[in-house]
């Protein structure tokens, strides 16, 4: 049993740096997280087949422990990772941090100035989050912007899960 808790750490550890590695190539964390999560799938299958005996019972145990690795480390990169990378929250606390660092005061007027540029055209915000969400299929965009079916679909799925967990309306609800 050991050798299978060290494979599973190591198979969580290198679909992390598998997902820092991407994120240095092509700077989509999004997709980034999948890819983490299939290299920790692998390594977890190669590590025990290389190193645990090979029985009937344990090869079905050690297909449960590479699904295992590839779910905890989807948890774990969209939980974590991925919610920085997309979260105003994080940019708000982050920016008062800052402030208070420098021994600056800040104003709830002076966060709404801050959040003005953060989401301007030359912070590049809007556009990474429009190129994004092309490049995941969910709009299309050239003179104007249209959701996909696809992007359709997630509006729509986004305003249930919504209202179920009574999320902020202004984000998922129609």
């Amino acid at each position: 049993m050991k050798i299978k808790s060290v494979s599973l750490l190591t198979s969580v550890f290198l679909g992390i740096i598998a997902s820092i590695v991407g994120q240095q190539i092509n700077g989509f964390f999004f997709y980034n997280v999948f890819l983490g999560s299939i290299v920790a799938i692998g390594a977890m299958i190669i590590l025990l087949w290389r190193f645990a005996p090979a029985t009937p019972t344990s090869r079905h145990l050690n297909t449960c422990l590479a699904i295992i690795a590839g779910l905890f480390t989807f948890s774990f990169l969209s939980t974590i990772p991925l919610t920085i990378d997309r979260s105003y929250s994080v940019w708000l606390l982050k920016t008062v941090s800052q402030a208070e660092d420098r021994g600056d005061k800040l104003t709830e007027t002076d966060l709404i100035e801050k959040s003005v540029d953060f989401f301007s055209e030359e912070n590049g915000q809007l556009k990474r989050r429009i190129l994004e969400q092309q490049k995941i299929g969910n709009i299309k965009a050239g003179s104007e912007i249209q959701l996909t079916n696809k992007g359709k679909l997630i509006t729509e799925i986004n305003g249930i899960v919504g209202k179920i967990f009574r999320l902020d309306p202004k984000y998922s609800q129609k």
